[in-house]
């Protein structure tokens, strides 16, 4: 037992209000500048989440799912304060792969709005269409081994797509509103 309580990770909070510095975040965390396997190149995987408060959480759950050929798009809700908001923009500008929208909904948790803040996300994230898949979280904690079977079971239905979004317009946004709010 002793030697097993010696091999456990333990989590130092290190985390104050002062070290919101590109730095300071890298420093928190492992981001690898490369893959961790062919798979993970040749197969990245897009992420849109809806976010609203616990910037801390976010930042550790944004550790966990992290690799630089993903491409990741955070939708902050508009209830979240200011302070969450600018941490959340803070942590946008120091990865190249992650998009913080500007544009914010009014999520709840009976799920309205959500279906529009990820189309949204969606419609961000094509702008740099290197993705094969995407996936939308709430708040999900996706884990390492999670995301590896994640990634197995995406290529395993490579190519059978349940829908794209070839030429998607979003001229018609306000009909998935509509449809949402029917059922509400």
């Amino acid at each position: 037992i002793h030697w097993q309580s010696q091999k456990r990770s333990t989590f130092v909070n290190e985390f104050s209000e002062d070290n919101l510095s590109c730095e300071e975040i890298r420093a928190r965390g492992f981001y690898p500048e490369v893959p961790l396997s062919k798979d993970e190149n040749e197969f990245p995987i897009a992420y849109a989440r809806t976010v609203y408060k616990d910037y801390h959480f976010q930042e550790m759950m944004f550790n966990v799912m992290y690799a630089p050929q993903n491409r990741y798009c955070f939708i902050i809700d508009n209830k979240a304060t200011e302070k969450f908001h600018k941490k959340m923009k803070i942590l946008g500008k120091c990865f190249k792969n992650v998009i913080v929208s500007d544009v914010e909904f009014d999520v709840d948790g009976a799920g309205h709005n959500m279906v529009r803040s990820f189309l949204y996300c969606m419609r961000l994230l094509l702008k740099e269409p290197s993705w094969k898949y995407v996936t939308t979280l709430q708040v999900d904690i996706k884990l390492k081994k999670y995301l590896a079977f994640f990634l197995t079971f995406f290529l395993i239905i490579q190519n059978k797509k349940e829908f794209s979004f070839k030429n998607f317009v979003f001229v018609h946004l306000h009909r998935y509103q509509f449809a949402a709010n029917c059922f509400a």
